[in-house]
């Protein structure tokens, strides 16, 4: 459906000459590229929400709580849109950027209460610094692409510059656990049969939910992958 929707409006933005062009220096691009993919992306969010519906039941959502939502998102793109048409000085964007996370606390009661178990058992909550802090990171995360250099349709390429380590760290664990299971000690056998079945499902995990997100997932899936690694290291 992205791509689909990629597909739609990039000769648009190339029509109207909404695209980026290398400079020499920053942008070392070749070509123009359309700065089309943010207007992409919340279309084809905006589809699937309305295609498949979130649960709503388990939390107090106002009524009016999509409609806001999506007006103010709607709000936002637009504003960015026209940012990379016209130019809107950065005083002006992040006013507006944080007006609509205001809204966004406000009408349909987004914010960020807690930061999960960051220290151990005990919960970080927010309180009083929930609005706050929700309207910093929004602010924050919206522009942090578009700080970096002004070329809002690279920002899943320097995405991708973070996660190809990630994917080779896990790759190379899986290999290693794989090669684990013709070792000759029965003891390095298992460990690498337990450590693949366990790094297998926490993927299978990840692909519907974010499990990762939680510390101490996190440290087991490390540690799934460390493990093969450190036996092969030793030869046990």
């Amino acid at each position: 459906m992205l791509i689909g929707f990629l597909s739609l409006l990039n000769p648009i933005a190339t029509s109207i000459n909404l695209v980026d062009h290398p400079d020499g220096e920053l942008k070392q691009h070749t070509g123009t590229i359309p700065l089309m993919s943010g207007a992409a992306i919340f279309m084809t969010l905006l589809i699937v929400l309305i295609l498949i519906p979130l649960d709503t039941n388990a939390i107090a959502y106002p009524e009016d709580f999509w409609p806001a939502v999506g007006i103010l998102l709607a709000v936002l793109v637009v504003t960015h849109v026209f940012d990379d048409i016209r130019g809107i000085s950065a005083a002006v964007r992040l006013t507006l950027d944080g007006g609509i996370a205001v809204m966004l606390c406000t009408i349909a009661l987004l914010h960020l209460d807690t930061l999960g178990y960051l220290f151990g058992d005990s919960e970080t909550t927010m309180g009083r610094w929930a609005i706050p802090m929700t309207v910093f990171s929004f602010v924050a995360a919206s522009n942090a692409f578009n700080m970096t250099d002004g070329i809002d349709s690279l920002c899943a390429g320097l995405g991708i510059i973070g996660c190809i380590p990630l994917l080779l760290i896990v790759l190379a664990g899986l290999w290693t656990q794989i090669r684990l299971l013709r070792h000759r000690s029965q003891f390095t056998r298992g460990v690498a049969f337990g450590c693949l079945t366990g790094t297998i499902s926490l993927l299978i995990h990840s692909a519907t939910d974010f499990n990762l997100q939680i510390p101490s997932n996190a440290t087991l899936f490390l540690v799934l992958l460390a493990l093969p690694q450190a036996l092969a290291q030793h030869d046990i």
